[in-house]
């Protein structure tokens, strides 16, 4: 980007467009702020702990009551990363480290008033990101999906899968207590 912006020749001669070099221009200036760098750090971080069930969820050998268990541990990493101040703290600090590395520095806008940038930083970036995964995993897996993938258990070839001592129709029964003539007898009429 840099060789585009100052028309450097080192790799040739190149004859930048005024568009090419007025983009180049602007996402040199994006990739140097510092509130790019910490926001990079920050998804890092927080797509280290989603990539491993998102990967999971996609085989399709994948028992679904696993993978909803998986998720909500996910979720709860996620909560406990939002409320840990020190870990926060070191990514703010991962993010000045590599902002120094390259001359910038952290700034606060003008018109905010926050204790530090640090503070500013968290509140603006890693926070929201936190709270918007966080609800969207809750959406997305929250107790009605698993409940409805229990269901999912009464399909006859994943009955067949199944030991008669690893399913628990319990909540099933108990959802659809009224809807089902006898059900104390729904254990007996699946297996």
């Amino acid at each position: 980007m840099e060789a585009i912006t100052t028309r450097d020749t080192t790799y040739g001669s190149m004859d930048w467009d005024a568009s090419t070099i007025v983009t180049a221009t602007g996402l040199l200036k994006i990739y140097n702020s510092f509130g790019f760098i910490y926001a990079f750090i920050v998804t890092m971080h927080c797509m280290s702990v989603i990539k491993p069930i998102s990967i999971k969820l996609q085989y399709k050998t994948n028992d679904l009551a696993y993978a909803y268990m998986k998720v909500q541990h996910v979720i709860s990493d996620l909560k406990a990363m939002r409320s840990n101040d020190q870990l926060l703290h070191d990514w703010y600090e991962q993010a000045e480290a590599l902002a120094n590395d390259i001359g910038v520095s952290p700034e606060v806008p003008r018109n905010v008033e926050y204790d530090s940038a640090e503070t500013y930083y968290r509140r603006m970036t890693a926070l929201p990101l936190l709270d918007h995964l966080i609800q969207q995993m809750q959406e997305r897996f929250g107790e009605h999906q698993i409940f409805v993938s229990e269901l999912l258990t009464l399909v006859p070839s994943l009955l067949c899968e199944q030991s008669a001592t690893s399913l628990n129709f319990d909540r099933l029964v108990d959802k659809y207590r009224g809807d089902l003539p006898q059900p104390a007898l729904v254990g007996t009429e699946i297996f």
